[in-house]
Parts: C-alpha cells; structure tokens; sequence
C-alpha cells in the first residue's frame, strides 16, 4: 500500500511537480484562498459562520474527551467528532467561506456526519437516558424519534425545489447535446473529436450518455494552448505563433469540430482570422455555440516547436 502512494506521489510529482496535486488543488488551495479573490465576505457567508463556529466548538469538546476517556467506541467517536472538526472549521473558517452556498447543508456536508449525529442521539435516548433514569422514559424516546423523523421530512421541499430550478438548465444541455450530436453522427464527422467548452460537463454528459458520442472522442478546452501562454500573450497581440500552437493541437488531438462559446473572443478571432481551416457548421444548437468544421493545414514538428519557444520569449 505504501509502496502504490510513493509511486502515485512519483507520477504525481513528475507529471505536474507536485507530489500532492490532487490534495493541493481539493483542500489547499481552496483553504488558502486560490479560487477566490474577494476580501470582503457576503452576508449568508457571515450567517453560516455562527453555525460552523459552533459545530467545530462541540465536535472539539467531543474529539478531546473521546481522546482522553477513550471508551470502547473510541475509534467510531474519534473519526466522527474527528469529520465534524474538519468539516466546520475547513467549511467556516479559511477562505473556502467565499463559496458557501445556503444549499451546503443539503449535500456538502455529505452522509456520514447526520449518521454520525443520529447514532449519538439514538445512543442518548435509548441507553444513556434509560441507564440513568430508569425505562420509563423509553416511551419519550420512541415518541421523539418518531417526531425527528417526521420533521426531517420537511427538508424534502426546498432539496425537490432547489432540483426543481435546474430543469430548464438541464433541458438546455439536452437540447444542445442532441444539437451537437446529431452534427458529429454525420459520416464527415463521426470517428473524430470534438473540442468542447470546458464549463459545460452537463452538455458532454448527454453527449455521451444520449448522443452515441463515446468518451474518448470528447477534447476539452480547458488546457488548450491559449492556456499556457505567458500573461498578457493574447492570440490578438500574437496571432502568428499563437494560431501555429492550436494547429498543432487540433491536429494532434484529430479534432474534426470545434464548439465556440458566444464570449470566446480569442477563439472567435481565431476562427475570423482563418477561414479557409475554419467552416461553420451550425450557429443554433444552443448556449450561443458556434460549431465550427476543423480542417487545418497540419504543421511540422519544427514549426510547432518554433511557436511553442515564441509564446515562451525563449
């Protein structure tokens, strides 16, 4: 086992220079503000505060009397007081705070930390209770239960109408994957790739899951080219050496469609500048994509490593 996460970590440190990649980029970065930018907080981030801040000071409580009186359950309470330390401090007090959302409660705090709470309060009401005050308030502990579990019925209508809002996105990105689909199914297409915007991965899901689109023929755009240029390299200030990186790509990659989203300006002068690798295919799929045909003139290795060294200033 060891050995499989010091190869991992290997791979990891080799592939991006970062032996803890997957950490840094889930719990790090968010914790150090990475994602975020705004110094000031929101008022429904304030609220959430409070809330967090009691729930790490209990879990507390809770964590350093498990580690000293140790019980016989000592291992379930560390890692359940353990999850809730983490949970409210990670979630209420570093830079993660700048993303709460009011739905957090619903589906970030994940299953186990309401397991965890139901078994506590089930040990209180049906041991704990009854070895100090005899069995007679078995009766009120089955009459409490009975009544949580019928308030937390109540949490159904806001999580059925928080679903409810994404109907109509959701019926989009069917309307735009059948859209795109029904483009790549045709015979000068299918077998190719498709680049795709990289901030819809409800479109690439119909795609896949409606549309006979398999995986492996789905490109995203999010680690093109345009992102590794240096800062302030812009395909306009640049469109020579630029334009030569995405041929490279797009033939590499055997893209046959290319998806532009409306606000992609340097994708749009590209395409502009280019008509003869670029020809539009549809304009009305959806989301204010273009789909564009890819048939660019495929480049030398000396003229993808020759802009490759330009975009860098080497």
């Amino acid at each position: 086992w060891t050995a499989g996460i010091l190869l991992y970590m290997k791979i990891l440190l080799d592939r991006t220079g970062n032996p803890i990649y997957p950490v840094w980029w889930n719990f790090l970065a968010n914790a150090f503000g990475k994602w975020e930018f705004r110094a000031e907080l929101t008022p429904t981030e304030r609220a959430a505060q409070p809330v967090l801040g009691a729930l790490l000071v209990l879990a507390l409580i809770g964590l350093v009397w498990t580690l000293i009186k140790r019980p016989r359950s000592h291992m379930f309470l560390s890692f359940g007081f353990g999850y809730l330390v983490f949970t409210g401090g990670f979630l209420g007090f570093t830079a993660y705070i700048k993303s709460w959302e009011s739905w957090f409660w619903m589906e970030r705090f994940f299953v186990f930390p309401y397991e965890f709470a139901a078994v506590l309060a089930a040990v209180a009401l049906f041991w704990l209770l009854p070895r100090r005050l005899g069995p007679r308030v078995l009766t009120a502990a089955w009459a409490i239960t009975i009544v949580a579990l019928l308030a937390v019925q109540l949490e159904w209508p806001p999580i059925l109408s928080m679903y409810a809002d994404t109907k109509a996105t959701w019926a989009d990105a069917l309307s735009t994957g059948r859209g795109l689909g029904q483009i790549y199914n045709q015979p000068q297409f299918v077998g190719g790739n498709i680049a795709m915007p990289a901030g819809d991965p409800d479109v690439t899901y119909t795609l896949a899951r409606f549309n006979g689109v398999e995986g492996k023929h789905l490109v995203s755009q999010l680690y093109d080219p345009f992102y590794y240029l240096p800062a302030g390299y812009t395909y306009r200030n640049h469109p020579a050496p630029t334009a030569t990186l995405m041929r490279c790509w797009l033939t590499k990659l055997q893209v046959r469609l290319l998806a532009v989203e409306s606000h992609s300006q340097k994708y749009r002068d590209m395409v502009a500048d280019h008509p003869d690798w670029f020809q539009m295919v549809s304009n009305d799929i959806g989301r204010g994509w273009i789909v564009e045909a890819v048939n660019v003139p495929i480049p030398s290795a000396d003229e993808c490593a020759a802009a490759a060294r330009t975009s860098q200033g080497k």
